[in-house]
């Protein structure tokens, strides 16, 4: 990880439990606001926004309570500060991640080669589909017509 990562989640954390206010109720720490308004405020990278919140929420350091959107704000408990780097999850390392992502993108648009390939080689033609289909409404529409047109003939005598 980054050391910038380190001293932006601990940023990040020390101005959320200054703008939250304790529950007279429970003694919890609750944060009510916009966290991405908070990062702009302390000119955190954006690219840092996702790792922070997944840290925080990993190692228990926050609860959501409700997630935030246009028309309501975030509501999170603040449980503790934020551990060492080194205490952090092992599963929030960004490689790994990526590389299993990389591989099954890659498996995924294989598999939708192959079918496009085989629609278009000897299996179903979709632009012939739907000329087949168009032809097809553009004749019962005809004879829709003539039926109604000569109904309404043989209704008026």
């Amino acid at each position: 990880m980054r050391p910038a990562l380190e001293r932006d989640i601990h940023k990040f954390y020390a101005a959320l439990v200054k703008k939250a206010e304790q529950d007279e109720e429970t003694g919890m720490l609750v944060y009510e606001g916009s966290p991405t308004q908070l990062y702009k405020e302390l000119g955190i990278n954006p690219s840092y926004y996702t790792p922070i919140r997944k840290i925080l929420l990993k190692t228990e350091c926050i609860t959501i309570l409700q997630q935030g959107n246009r028309a309501q704000p975030t509501v999170w408990i603040l449980n503790h500060e934020p551990p060492a780097q080194d205490s952090w999850p092992d599963d929030l390392t960004g490689d790994q991640v990526s590389a299993t992502l990389r591989a099954d993108f890659e498996r995924r648009i294989a598999a939708l080669e192959a079918w496009r390939e085989n629609l278009t080689t000897g299996g179903l033609n979709i632009s012939e589909v739907f000329r087949n289909f168009e032809s097809r409404i553009s004749t019962l529409e005809s004879e829709l017509h003539k039926s109604t047109q000569g109904g309404k003939k043989g209704g008026t005598k």
